[in-house]
Formats: structure tokens, sequence, C-alpha cells
């Protein structure tokens, strides 16, 4: 089961444990990451961005937005990507939003390369 239970509105969880898997890409993904890449440009706090398959401590598989910030209040940010993900994507699905430390970005930039740089 997935750490982000309510699709509709961005909550802020835990993941003490996040294996990075690979790239997601795709025709969709693609369309999003110009969508989040639109909203960065005009941010100027997200200084890097991501998107990756994650595996957690459980099991679960799923598809991370991680972001190398620089923000004050991460919660503007992750209701932003919301908006733009729920635009594209059926209420069925959700993204989980990484703000990577140093570690996590390192380890992230292993497996997938980054879709939006300042």
């Amino acid at each position: 089961m997935s750490p982000f239970k309510d699709k509709t509105t961005p909550r802020i969880i835990d993941v003490p444990q996040i294996e990075f898997i690979g790239e997601q890409d795709g025709p969709a993904e693609r369309e999003l990451k110009a969508a989040l890449v639109d909203i960065f440009k005009n941010n100027s706090a997200v200084l890097k961005a991501y998107l990756a398959i994650a595996e957690y401590a459980d099991g679960t598989v799923n598809v991370v937005l991680g972001l190398k910030s620089a923000a004050k209040s991460e919660t503007e940010i992750a209701q932003r990507v919301h908006a733009a993900f729920s635009a594209i994507f059926n209420r069925h699905m959700h993204l989980d939003i990484l703000f990577l430390d140093p570690a996590r970005e390192a380890s992230i930039a292993k497996v997938c390369k980054s879709f939006f740089e300042t």
C-alpha cells in the first residue's frame, strides 16, 4: 500500500527508506514534465526535478517526483504539482513528491536524469 493514501489533496509523508529504480517516461509523463517545467520556471525555489520509479521499504513501487528545492514552504510547490498532475491523470492515480536531501539526490541521479534544472 502506498504511503500516499488521499489522492485528492497533497500530504507530506515520511519515507525512511526508498530505492530509486529508474526514470518514469512515456507520452503522458512527458506531458506532465512539460507542465511542471512551466511551473518550475516561474518558481525560483525549485532547483532540479526528476520523475522516477521507486520502491519503498514495504515493497510497493510508485512514481516519485524528486525535487531539489530551496523553498521555505514546500507545501505551495506540492499544491501546484498536484494541480498539474490532476489535470493530466485520472483521480485513481497519484504522484508521490519527495523533497530531496543531498544523499537522496545522489541516489536518484544515478538512475534517472533530471528533466528540469535551473
